[in-house]
């Protein structure tokens, strides 16, 4: 059975893939991380959306089967702090919704 889990503590990110009873740890950022949503891709590979406090960004982060791939989506102009959400479609392109705090809007977004 598939498991997918997320562990987000105040200096560090972590994902945490099993696929038995035994638990795997992966550090993919470090600094202060916030709100986050995951899904795997037809490959099983996860994909993290997630709030950067440290530096005030939306982020995007996907494992391509051979290394980690970064994406900024957001300046550090808005505050995302809740409500993140991602789904990836059958071709696996990220789908996400968001709420920005300063200005109370719902987001949507695609790639």
């Amino acid at each position: 059975m598939k498991k997918c889990h997320i562990v987000v503590s105040i200096t560090v990110l972590f994902i945490c893939v099993g696929f038995s009873a035994d638990w795997h740890y992966y550090i993919l950022e470090s600094g202060h991380y916030g709100s986050n949503a995951i899904d795997l891709d037809s490959n099983n590979n996860p994909h993290i959306l997630y709030y950067d406090w440290g530096n005030g960004i939306l982020r995007y982060a996907y494992y391509d089967g051979d290394e980690w791939i970064y994406d900024t989506i957001s300046d550090p102009d808005y505050w995302y702090g809740d409500g993140l959400d991602l789904v990836l479609d059958e071709s696996d392109h990220p789908n996400i919704s968001f709420h920005e705090w300063n200005h109370g809007d719902l987001y949507y977004g695609y790639k």
